[in-house]
């Protein structure tokens, strides 16, 4: 794929679940300007790409590539796991990685296999923490899974929940999670095999269609608060598109974990300078 001039930038635009991402092969450099400042500037949706978030592709002596993550705000985050997946599918596109891949992230080593139905991840150990919260009248959990989540269990299908984001907005700055703050998440039992949930996602400051560290961490919240969960979970989400987890039970800890998404590839292209250069 070719540029249009030698100072244009190459990307890949990709979705993953309803996130969608710039992601740029930044192993030899060649950014035009610091990380934080080109997501603030190519995430925006109406003066550039448009995204959610910008992750760039690092060498790494752990995995075949290391990824940053940085949300639209130009703030980063350790995990993405819809990004992750979609890191895969690029580096496996773009001749970086093969088939079968590890990558590093904030929060370990991720495998990643692309599969007929997207991009298949396996969790590395990972030491989660986990504490119920009292904030809402819902039980509510404050999980960290390498990023962190609250997590409401809400009683009643929360597709159907109105004033979510007012709710999800005001827990996201709540004094108990000072100064970062969380993503929030309400979730609810549509059967025993398939979870309901809804995402307010801090960085992007807004719901998100799906966020699947969100569901991993809603996982550990369920379990700890008691539900009987099968070794398969369909999470299930407002884009519509499933999240697909495997796992094994050992009491309330859910371990050895697999997570099995869409991660779509939306183009290639190469940007002009005038996709990060305006404004002041």
């Amino acid at each position: 794929m070719k540029t249009r001039n030698k100072e244009g930038l190459e990307i890949g635009k990709l979705s993953g679940a309803g996130n969608d991402f710039i992601l740029a092969d930044a192993r030899k450099g060649g950014l035009p300007l610091p990380e934080p400042e080109l997501a603030r500037r190519l995430c925006h949706r109406r003066l550039s790409v448009g995204a959610d978030g910008l992750i760039t592709l690092h060498a790494s002596r752990k995995a075949h590539f290391r990824i940053d993550y940085y949300n639209s705000d130009g703030s980063t985050a350790a995990l993405c796991l819809n990004g992750t997946r979609c890191a895969a599918r690029f580096a496996f596109l773009k001749v970086i990685a093969p088939r079968e891949m590890k990558i590093e992230t904030g929060a370990g080593v991720y495998g990643a296999e692309i599969v007929p139905r997207g991009v298949r991840l396996s969790f590395p150990p990972f030491p989660v923490n986990a504490r119920r919260v009292k904030v809402h009248s819902c039980p509510a959990w404050f999980v960290d899974v390498g990023v962190p989540h609250l997590i409401v269990v809400a009683d009643s299908d929360v597709f159907q929940r109105e004033g979510f984001l007012e709710e999800a907005r005001s827990l996201r700055h709540h004094a108990a999670f000072a100064p970062a703050g969380t993503n929030v998440s309400f979730v609810s039992l549509l059967d025993p095999g398939i979870v309901a949930m809804r995402t307010y996602e801090r960085g992007i400051e807004d719901e998100v269609l799906s966020c699947s560290s969100g569901s991993w961490a809603a996982l550990h919240a369920l379990a700890l608060e008691g539900v009987d969960l099968p070794a398969e979970v369909q999470v299930a989400t407002m884009g519509q598109i499933p999240l697909e987890f495997a796992f094994d039970r050992e009491g309330t800890e859910i371990k050895r974990v697999r997570l099995t998404a869409d991660a779509r590839l939306i183009f290639l292209a190469g940007l002009e300078r005038e996709a990060w250069e305006w404004g002041v």
